[in-house]
């Protein structure tokens, strides 16, 4: 598909917390490379710039999730 959008994150070499690095790989899971690239990918829509938003957009609600201390 032409319109689909893939996101790509290194998460290992970003200035994350660690802790918030090894939420996001969990939180992630398959989505992530053993190299720790966090791969999104972006086909719901048939432009390509609503599918860059919605990664976008997903990435952060993940990046999000995982700043939130577990109790």
């Amino acid at each position: 598909m032409a319109t689909a959008v893939q996101l790509r994150f290194n998460v290992y070499a970003s200035s994350l917390p660690d802790t918030v690095k090894q939420r996001l790989a969990k939180l992630a899971g398959s989505k992530m490379t053993n190299d720790g690239i966090l791969i999104l990918e972006a086909k719901r829509y048939r432009s390509q710039e609503r599918n860059r938003e919605d990664a976008i957009r997903r990435f952060v609600e993940l990046v999000k999730k995982s700043t939130i201390r577990p109790k």
